[in-house]
Order: structure tokens, then C-alpha cells, then sequence
């Protein structure tokens, strides 16, 4: 059994943050689930079961959609409620970026101890599934003697590609372990065995769309993808905020800038004084720009996939592949990066339909090599990936 804690940032609404993560957990894991959240997202399960299949068609987040959530699946799940008033009480006065800093950053005690009592109550677990950095969440797991495994939606996102999610045993951002697996991996004389796809190759395994034969030109254009406005004041965005970027960017690069805002934030992040992109998608964005800057959005995964120049100005996994912002120029040769992308698409990434199996968890949690977990999703990429046709 697993156990999936989320902690309740939204404090002043019903519907909690991360209720898709909660939907797809219960759908997939069922009674292999111990829910270990606040009451509002199990309470109407079956308003919950009716807006899954009910809901049109969602486009490009249609693969977050539960449409499979049944009440058995809900009445089949582990609960341990969270109260949600002492999270009000306690921060709903404070703005979230700050919460957010405070909980990720800082030991809330009395959560510590709630969530140990969620681990250690009736049958034993084998995981504590996270979406956050939490201290008191990775504090209360130490105490229990329950590995955890941090997951995130990752940079490769429909419509353009097959989706994928982050998978890490020790936390995410700032606290990720993604540059020691890589130096092991890379010191590991064993990967000089491994396939590697050359770049064109490795985009048209990801993408579900076939590669455009567009030639891009250059534009001059600096493109800076931004965060979204709550979710930056944190210690692994190494103190950039959304300004900030854009004002280092207008003083170290030479050439206009396009703004591309957060998707979550599309309606209210129009810079009067600069030019907004209007892109439908990530990728006409990229298409558009010499290089790209961000703090550490997914999207620096596929400019760099896509050959741009770009840096990362905060604490991301992907910042090992981007370019080094003091002496402007790549941190990797050529071989060395193509390595680097396929082991980041193949061995960090995880796919994201393995989200959630409980058999790929158990099997991770034995502890399988670099090498083989490489393998491993490489051969699910070359079986599933790729453009197919309906």
C-alpha cells in the first residue's frame, strides 16, 4: 500500500489543490491507496465520479482527466483526514508563496505528527507519494521508515508530445537527485552500451505530432517563459520572480524580448511595455526565439531538446543541460549533451502513464540500476511513443 499525501494550499475554497493528482491515484491505486489529505476531496465522491465521465472533452489536459474514477474506487480507498480549519487558522492569513515557502522550507510540528499517525496507522506502506517539497511531510516518512517518491507533471506535454512526469526519491526542485544519478550514470562505463538517438531522432520517439520541417531563421527574438505569479517567491527559484527575470534579462541580453506567460495565467499576465505571445502552443513559442530564459519552467527542456540557446536562472533538473549564464556558452559538447537528453527522456522523466503502478513503484523501490531503469522506459518509449496513427 501506498500513501499519498497532499497538502491543502487552497484554504478558503472546497476544492483543494492537486485534485486531478487525487482522482488519478484512486482511480489507478484504488485499495492499494491511503489518502492522506483534507476531507474535501473524497466528501462528494459521487458529484466527483459524474463531472470525470461527464465532462467534454478537454483537450490538451484530457490526459488529466479521471474518466475511469469509480465509487469503488473511493469506498475501496484508505482515508485519513487532514483538518482543514488548522490549516486556515494557521496560514490562510499569509499569501500562498509565503505557505508555500514556510511548508516546503520549514517543520510545521503538529503536521508532522498528523501525517506520521496517517503513516503508521493499520496496514504498513511501502511509499509516501509526494507532488510537493514538504519538511514535515519527508520528517514525519524518516520517522516511519517510509521511502518517499516525489512526482510532478514534467516537461512534455500534449499536444505536441506524449505526456511524462518527474519521478525523484528525495524531493523535486532545489532537492531533486537528478545531478547525482546523472554523474553516476555518466561515470557508469556500462552506458557506453546503451542506445542513444541522435536529437531528431529522440523528438520524433517523444512527440505524438509529426516534426514540422520548418526551418527556423533567426529572429533576435529573447524569449522569457514565466512562472506562475504565486509559485515563484520560493527558495529554488534562487530569488527570481517574474520582474526580476524579465529586468536581468533586459540588462544582460541584447535584443527584443516575447513574454510567454504561465498557461495558469494567460488572462492576467499581459506586459503592456513588451510584447506577449500569443502561441497556441509551447512549441510555436520556441519557434519564434534565438534563445530562451526562464526560471525553471518544463519548457527549457524541450528549447533545449529543440537545439535554442537557453538558460535556467533558478533550481531546476534541467539546468545541468541548459547553458551556463556567466560565460554564455554551453556547459556540455555535443555527445555529451545527446547523452544527457536521452538519459533525462528515458531514465529521469518517467512516462506518465506509469504514473500511479503500482508494479513500476514496488519495482523502482527495489532499487534497479541507472542503467536498468534507462531501459526500462526506453523500451516503453519505443513501444508506445512516437506518432501513431488512429
Amino acid at each position: 500500500m501506498f500513501a499519498q499525501f497532499i497538502v491543502p494550499y487552497d484554504f478558503n475554497s472546497n476544492i483543494g489543490a492537486y485534485t486531478w493528482v487525487v482522482h488519478k491515484a484512486a482511480q489507478s491505486l484504488g485499495s492499494d491507496l491511503r489518502l492522506i489529505a483534507s476531507w474535501d476531496y473524497w466528501a462528494k465522491s459521487s458529484e466527483i465520479i459524474d463531472i470525470a465521465q461527464n465532462t467534454a472533452p478537454n483537450g490538451d489536459y484530457e490526459y488529466l482527466i479521471s474518466r475511469n474514477l469509480t465509487s469503488i474506487a473511493f469506498s475501496s480507498l484508505d482515508f485519513v483526514n487532514l483538518d482543514k480549519h488548522y490549516f486556515h487558522s494557521k496560514y490562510s492569513s499569509l499569501p500562498q508563496s509565503k505557505v508555500l515557502s514556510i511548508l516546503q522550507d520549514g517543520v510545521d510540528e503538529e503536521l508532522q505528527a498528523n501525517i506520521y499517525h496517517g503513516l503508521v496507522a493499520n496496514t504498513a506502506l511501502e511509499g509516501l507519494l509526494l507532488w510537493t517539497n514538504c519538511c514535515s511531510a519527508v520528517q514525519a516518512a524518516r520517522q516511519a521508515s517510509v521511502p518517499t517518491i516525489f512526482n510532478e507533471i514534467g516537461p512534455l506535454r500534449p499536444p505536441i508530445y506524449h505526456p511524462a512526469a518527474y519521478f525523484d526519491f528525495r524531493g523535486l526542485h532545489d532537492q531533486a537527485q537528478a545531478e547525482d544519478r546523472w554523474g553516476s550514470f555518466w561515470k557508469d562505463p556500462r552506458t557506453a552500451s546503451l542506445p542513444v538517438l541522435e536529437r531528431s531522432a529522440l523528438l520524433a520517439l517523444l512527440r505524438q505530432v509529426p516534426l514540422t520541417k520548418q526551418v527556423d531563421r533567426p529572429t533576435g527574438l529573447i524569449g522569457v517563459a514565466l512562472q506562475y505569479p504565486g509559485g515563484v517567491h520560493l527558495k529554488y527559484s534562487s530569488n527570481f520572480t517574474n520582474a526580476c527575470t524579465i529586468d536581468f534579462v533586459q540588462r544582460h541580453f541584447n535584443g527584443p524580448l516575447l513574454i510567454r506567460a504561465h498557461p495558469g495565467a494567460r488572462n492576467q499576465s499581459s506586459m503592456h511595455s513588451l510584447t506577449n505571445d500569443e502561441s497556441n502552443t509551447p512549441e510555436e513559442f520556441l519557434r519564434k526565439c534565438d534563445v530562451v530564459v526562464t526560471i525553471n519552467s518544463g519548457i527549457a527542456f524541450e528549447a533545449i531538446l529543440m537545439g535554442k540557446e537557453t538558460y535556467v536562472l533558478g533550481h531546476s533538473p534541467i539546468a545541468m543541460g541548459a547553458w551556463d549564464i556567466v560565460q554564455r556558452a554551453p556547459k556540455m559538447d555535443i555527445s555529451t549533451e545527446t547523452l544527457w537528453l536521452n538519459w533525462f527522456a528515458f531514465a529521469y522523466l518517467l512516462p506518465f502513464h506509469l504514473l500511479f503502478n503500482a508494479e513500476y513503484y514496488r519495482w523502482r523501490l527495489s532499487n534497479p540500476s541507472e542503467r536498468d531503469v534507462y531501459m526500462h522506459n526506453y523500451s516503453w518509449w519505443i513501444k508506445h511513443g512516437g506518432v501513431k496513427d488512429n
